[in-house]
């Protein structure tokens, strides 16, 4: 019996020996090779920086609606009103429930709640191109907490101002990796994040 691994197969003595191939075989086999060769060059290398598809895509959102928009104690139109806000409020998207139907939004007051997903557009924010760097954006134009690592648990190394530029360095979920103009390094939620028009050190 014989067991195969990769261009060998090993025989019931436990001896190495070579695949044998006839003409067709080993015509398919002079284009397979290349192709396996061909498409281990784009493996990004160790390290390599990925933009994600969706890095320009901001976590804020504008309500639209003809009315006030209610926000509700948990994601149902039989929950408890708890506040409303204003039809062209902007607001924070942190999540959506298992039917996308409805959104954890934070107010800008700083009170969270839900509401219906289908009354938030987009922030034009959302429009912009990525030119490498990042702008930090609060609900309340405060700063963003700078972290060692990305998690709410990891120690806060800098506050980074509403407005500032920064470098973008890569992905890591829902956090970013970033550099500041002084060169610190450190990570920030993505809900903090809105692609700028501008450049670093501006």
């Amino acid at each position: 019996m014989t067991f195969a691994t990769g261009l060998f197969t090993h025989n019931s003595g436990g001896k190495l020996c070579p695949i044998p191939f006839g003409p067709m075989q080993t015509r398919s086999l002079r284009f397979w090779l290349p192709s396996i060769f061909a498409g281990s060059l784009l493996v990004p290398l160790p390290g390599q920086a990925q933009m994600p598809v969706s890095v320009c895509r901001s976590s804020f959102r504008i309500v639209q609606t003809e009315g006030p928009l209610y926000v509700r104690s948990y994601p149902s139109l039989a929950a408890d009103v708890t506040t409303s806000v204003a039809n062209g409020t902007e607001v924070l998207f942190n999540l959506s429930d298992r039917t996308g139907g409805w959104a954890e939004i934070t107010l800008p007051q700083g009170a969270t709640g839900w509401a219906e997903a289908r009354l938030l557009a987009p922030s034009p924010l959302s429009g912009r191109q990525f030119n490498g760097y990042m702008q930090i954006k609060t609900l309340d134009g405060g700063p963003a907490n700078l972290r060692t690592g990305p998690s709410l648990y990891d120690e806060v190394i800098a506050l980074l101002e509403n407005d500032l530029v920064v470098t973008y360095n890569s992905n890591g979920g829902s956090w970013s990796l970033v550099t500041t103009p002084e060169g610190i390094r450190g990570y920030v939620s993505n809900q903090f994040l809105v692609c700028t028009e501008l450049e670093g050190g501006v």
